[in-house]
């Protein structure tokens, strides 16, 4: 063994395993005979590690394809004389358009520009299909479809069923036992789709001692919490999150889907196993006791609904 070789080896220590330092040596002077690199090696460790690397990739690409690689290369050392920290997928843009790099960092931002104005417009489209959605069409494809729903009233009392009927002041369901009830629209507090309700339970945290009070919407109109329309509105275009407590105790945070003078929907961003799952739950504007731009920090320490039901051996 030369003592170039032993060198080599020697710097290599931090890069190899034992096994593969000799085959790394070899396979660096084998670089340097086919010149299967687009630039000479200087001798050292991380010369070995590279060289080792194109070897490997030389292996497995046609002549064509090395030397236009070789000549990407080129372009790029010499783009980095005048600019040290271009990498080489800009380099070569360069070198085809003909541009300064100043000009095109300016295309880059027109392109961007005209990105963002096309998005823009779509999302203007669909929260102006949202914003003229209400609750009555909402419900009326409940119906059409056979949605089985689940809900908690304002004195916290939770209910399921489907929805076989939408009247003024009252819904008419068949609860899980195939019974017809009927429930008074001011009794009610919030409702989402049956299937949805365990990521609900997950993300919805419960006050209890607000639970513990018993404390319903007041009857009259003109004493319930004033919400504004503008704080609605700037929800749905932008999608700000609104935190939303209810009489029942039930906090939410998510942003407004829809909204019209007597519900809202809001959808909460729920984490799931395979993806994001968008949970819609529907919340009566009633039944709202608070409603806030930023969510309240005494939020963090109140337990999830699912927490609450499983020490309630609900689960």
């Amino acid at each position: 063994m030369s003592q170039e070789t032993y060198e080599l080896l020697l710097e290599t220590n931090q890069f190899f395993s034992q096994e593969q330092k000799e085959e790394a040596v070899l396979a660096y002077r084998e670089v340097l005979r086919l010149g299967a690199h687009p630039t000479p090696l200087k001798v050292g460790g991380r010369a070995v590690v590279e060289a080792s690397n194109a070897l490997k990739r030389r292996s497995f690409e046609c002549d064509e394809a090395f030397q236009e690689r070789v000549l990407r290369y080129n372009i790029w050392l010499t783009y980095r004389a005048t600019h040290p920290d271009i990498d080489i997928n800009t380099a070569n843009r360069l070198a085809e358009t003909g541009w300064t790099l100043a000009e095109l960092r300016e295309a880059q931002s027109q392109r961007r520009q005209r990105y963002l104005s096309r998005r823009k417009e779509f999302l203007r489209k669909r929260r102006e299909q949202s914003r003229e959605f209400s609750g009555t069409q909402y419900l009326e494809s409940v119906i059409a479809d056979g949605v089985e729903l689940w809900g908690v009233d304002c004195g916290g009392v939770e209910w399921s069923g489907r929805l076989l009927k939408n009247s003024l002041y009252r819904w008419h369901i068949r609860d899980e036992s195939e019974q017809r009830r009927v429930l008074h629209k001011l009794q009610l507090g919030c409702v989402c789709e049956f299937e949805q309700r365990a990521f609900l339970w997950e993300f919805c945290r419960l006050d209890k001692e607000q639970q513990q009070r018993g404390e319903l919407p007041p009857e009259l109109p003109q004493q319930r919490l004033k919400i504004s329309d503008q704080m609605l509105h700037n929800s749905l275009k932008e999608e700000q999150l609104l935190a939303i407590q209810l009489y029942n105790g039930l906090c939410f945070v998510g942003w407004v889907y829809w909204y019209d003078p007597y519900q809202l929907s809001l959808v909460l961003n729920v984490n799931a196993e395979e993806g994001d799952e968008l949970v819609e739950v529907m919340v009566f504007r009633h039944s709202i006791k608070s409603i806030q731009s930023q969510t309240p920090r005494s939020w963090k320490k109140l337990p999830s609904l699912l927490s609450c039901r499983k020490s309630d051996g609900l689960l």
